[in-house]
This record gives structure tokens, sequence and C-alpha cells, in this order.
């Protein structure tokens, strides 16, 4: 992936990890749908409760089980 602002450069081992883990996350269950949901103006909502235990709401958030990542 290019990264022309270097900002790769600025993340650490961890959250490269959770960059990584949303990139799986995003391959494997948003993007076969995404085009149908685009049409019909849905949302997968199924995957809400995945992307929560995943920590994706408010990672840069401490407490409440957050990550208190940038």
């Amino acid at each position: 992936m290019l990264d022309f602002l270097t900002l790769e450069e600025d993340l650490d081992q961890e959250e490269r990890m959770i960059r990584d883990t949303a990139r799986d996350f995003v391959d494997e269950k948003v993007r076969p749908d995404i085009g149908e949901h685009f049409e019909n103006g849905t949302f997968p909502t199924d995957l809400i409760t995945e992307m929560g235990d995943l920590g994706f709401y408010a990672p840069n958030l401490e407490g409440y089980g957050s990550p208190n990542v940038s």
C-alpha cells in the first residue's frame, strides 16, 4: 500500500496489528457484500457486534476495555 504521508512510520507494533486486523476483517467480511449494501442503501448490521468485539469503536478512549491507541 502506498504511504505518501509516511504515516506508517508513526505506528507502533500494536497499532500495526490493529490496522492489519481491520484490513483482514474488511477483506473477509465487508468486501464480499459491500456493493450490494451500497446499491440497496443498507448497512451490514450483522457485523456490528463483531466490529465491537474487535475494538473498532472508539479505540482512542481509555477505559471500558478500549485499547487507547492513536
